[in-house]
């Protein structure tokens, strides 16, 4: 889904006193206004040393149908958080509380994560193997390339099931490209 972000920094007594309230904190504030089939990325720069999500939060994310969590940081509550039916991805665990390592600084605003640049609105996908960025003006691009992909990957396998050897199916070698093709009408690319 679409990305909406938030940007967390090492925590210094000043900067959690910029939001004393519950309702300007954009921690809080982020959960709050997300919306159905966001995908919440969050850049806490790496960091190991406190959970920014736990299960009651992210409980909140899916109660807002969000469509997914992804931290570069940590989770706490991983258990409970693996119980709640929301796609989530974090470079850490810690069951630390993370008001003395991070404070939430900015929401929606172009953040890093996992060294990747995310603006507001890019799409984000994810599978058991990770999360990718997709820049919001090439969505479309991407998402007939990856199906396109997709569909290769598939008959390579079954070619590869059926007998194939690695060297003429994986890459494909002009044979296999041309019962694709023979296949499927379209070109292996």
């Amino acid at each position: 889904g679409p990305a909406r972000t938030i940007r967390f920094v090492p925590a210094r007594p000043d900067l959690a006193e910029m939001w004393p309230d519950r309702e300007t904190n954009p921690h809080r504030k982020c959960v709050e206004h997300i919306g159905a089939g966001e995908v919440l990325v969050v850049d806490a720069g790496g960091n190991a040393e406190g959970g920014v999500f736990g299960d009651i939060m992210t409980a909140r994310l899916r109660g807002r149908n969000a469509a997914g969590l992804v931290v570069d940081g940590s989770l706490r509550d991983i258990w409970q958080i693996r119980q709640i039916d929301l796609p989530v991805y974090a470079k850490h665990t810690n069951a630390a509380a993370i008001q003395r390592a991070v404070v939430a600084v900015e929401m929606d605003g172009i953040i890093n994560c996992g060294g990747v640049a995310v603006r507001p609105g890019d799409w984000i996908a994810g599978d058991p193997d990770g999360v990718v960025v997709i820049p919001a003006v090439h969505v479309a691009e991407a998402a007939a390339y990856a199906a396109e992909h997709e569909d290769l990957e598939i008959f390579l396998r079954e070619q590869v099931l059926a007998g194939a050897s690695l060297a003429d199916a994986y890459p494909p070698n002009d044979a296999i490209k041309a019962l694709y093709t023979a296949q499927t009408g379209r070109p292996a690319h």
